[in-house]
């Protein structure tokens, strides 16, 4: 059988997205821990998509050796509420 991968399907395309943002994430996590100053916070907001879906927005804002501040968008999540408990988990 000769079967061809359709690099362009939505599925096929979702996954390198998704590939290729770990290892962004993994980069910059590489780059907090390395750093000697180590001083880093979290930063999330909220905010309703045009789907009416509530999306979790989330950043870490770091200094590195050089006292440099840097600010890297991690990434969105869904919420299935805007409760305290379920932002925490999903910061979590």
């Amino acid at each position: 059988m000769d079967e061809t991968i359709n690099l362009s399907s939505p599925t096929i395309q979702n996954e390198i997205i998704q590939i290729m943002a770990h290892n962004v994430q993994k980069n910059v996590i590489s780059k907090i821990k390395h750093s000697k100053v180590a001083c880093f916070a979290i930063l999330v907001d909220e905010t309703l998509d045009l789907s009416n879906v509530e999306q979790l927005v989330l950043c870490i804002r770091w200094v590195d050796d050089n006292l440099i501040p840097h600010e890297e968008f991690v990434g969105m999540l869904p919420l299935r509420s805007t409760s305290s408990e379920s932002i925490f988990n999903a910061i979590s």
